[in-house]
This record gives structure tokens, sequence and C-alpha cells, in this order.
């Protein structure tokens, strides 16, 4: 686990160069704001990179809490120094910014906020909750949820296609399309998936409703490079290659597509303020 938490560090000046020319990632990230209770005054951005969600939900909603002479609270949590370093630009007038270098445990949260947390917003960061055999670790992050939301308050998160099994046995083309770059390893293959009954036995275990809703968006074929161009992402696909000859190679191969449908999960999970039910994690 360790190491991979370096290959992130280290991939964090090509993260937010590719990143943020992705497209469908400004998609997934406008469309998970749209989860977000529109109440909501104290925002926890969990594993938040370089704030992407953040600054969305600050855009659309701090005009009007001016209005309301209303403070917002936004909470920038990441285990990456890096990421955080990267929203050091953020923190206008009219809200209380706070950051913290936390992991699923949430350490770190300001007392005066726990118990009042209105939404903990997980973009592109749930799936990624995991030991170090890659089997998910998920109970801990909700049971400190639970401990920390308001009664009412939500977890929202969303889920790409190559990390959700879908009921109806979508297959991933985004998949497919990086295995012909370097077949999945057994490991890799093995790999445990969520799904929705996953999610709604943690709902049961502490205490939430549940949500679900798919959404497809599109990607096309430049997405698709920019992602591998990111060495956490193309490492485990051309290990053999530098970074530079990943991109090099990236940038020169036949296009395997124009444009493919890729298939998220949105989810919200609503915190019922009961104590939770006594199921035995998964």
């Amino acid at each position: 686990m360790s190491a991979d938490r370096d290959l992130w560090e280290e991939s964090v000046p090509a993260y937010l160069h590719h990143s943020r020319e992705i497209e469908y990632c400004g998609a997934v990230t406008r469309e998970l704001l749209r989860w977000v209770d529109p109440e909501t005054l104290i925002f926890v951005d969990f594993g938040c990179g370089d704030g992407r969600l953040s600054r969305a939900f600050l855009s659309e909603r701090l005009a009007r809490a001016r209005t309301e002479n209303r403070i917002l609270d936004v909470v920038l949590a990441d285990r990456s120094p890096s990421m955080l370093r990267a929203t050091e630009d953020l923190g206008p007038p009219g809200v209380r910014l706070h950051r913290h270098l936390t992991d699923a445990t949430l350490v770190g949260l300001p007392p005066s906020l726990v118990g009042r947390i209105d939404t903990i917003a997980c973009n592109c960061s749930l799936h990624l909750l995991r030991r170090a055999d890659d089997r998910l670790d998920l109970d801990t992050f909700f049971r400190r949820c639970a401990a920390v939301l308001r009664p009412g308050g939500q977890v929202v998160a969303n889920l790409p296609d190559q990390s959700f099994a879908f009921a109806d046995g979508w297959e991933s083309r985004f998949h497919r399309a990086a295995q012909r770059l370097r077949p999945d390893s057994p490991e890799r293959a093995e790999v445990e998936k969520l799904d929705s009954e996953l999610l709604a036995g943690l709902a049961r275990r502490h205490g939430f409703g549940l949500e679900l809703e798919p959404i497809t968006f599109s990607v096309d074929w430049e997405d698709f490079v920019r992602f591998y161009s990111i060495p956490a992402m193309g490492r485990g696909r051309l290990p053999h290659l530098s970074q530079a000859e990943r991109v090099a190679f990236l940038r020169r191969i036949e296009p395997g597509f124009d444009h493919l449908p890729y298939r998220w999960v949105f989810a919200r999970w609503t915190f019922s303020g009961e104590p939770p039910c006594l199921e035995p994690s998964s």
C-alpha cells in the first residue's frame, strides 16, 4: 500500500495536467454535484484531488449563500499532500475552508463540524478504498460517516464501470480497450468489484437509506490516451515503459475507437440518525 501511495504522489503533476483535459471527468463531476442536497452548508470533499468537485460546488452555491448571509464550510480531505497543495488557490470570502490529510477514518475533521456535516462527497474516490490485498474496505469509512453526519445528512459517490458490476451484465468497453494495451494479470482480473448488493449492505449496516442510478457518458479516444498517460494508471498497463515512452507510445498507436459508452453508477446514502443494524461486514 505504501508503494501505491508513493506512485500516486509521483503521479500528481501528470494527473493535474491530463485529468483537467479529460472530458468525462468534468461530466461526472457535474452530475455528482446534482446529487448533493441543495441545502448543504457543511460539505466534505473526500479524496478531493485538486478540488474539482469543491470548485464546482462553490461556483454553484456560493452566490446563494452570500445572498442569504450564510457561511459555507468546505473540508478538502485527501491522503496526498501534493493534491492538497494543488487546492491552495481555493479560499473565497464567505467560505471556511479546511484542509485535512486523512484516509477512510476521516481523522482530523474539525470537532466543531462533527455531527453537523450535511454532505460527504466522493468524486471518483470511493472505489479506491481498498486494503493492501485490493479487497474493498468500505465499512471503516461508512462507520465514520455515520459518526460525523447530521441525521438526514448524506454520502454521495460516483463509481465507474470498471469498478462496478451492473446487474444487467454491462461490460465495460473502456476496460476492453485497456486490455488491448496489456491483458489483465490474474491478480488484477480477480480484483473485487462493487455492486448494488454490496452497497445496500453498507447502507443497512451503518444506518443509511440508499438510492442508485446508472448514467452513461461518452468517452473519445483522446480521453482514453490522457487517462493512461497518468503514471498511476498507465504503469499498470505498460509497466515496461518509462513515463515519457508510455506517453509517446499512446500518442502514436492506432486509435481503438472513436467514441464509446462509459457507464457510471451514482449513489446517495442518506443517514437515518438511527443505530445501524448489527449485520456483519462482508
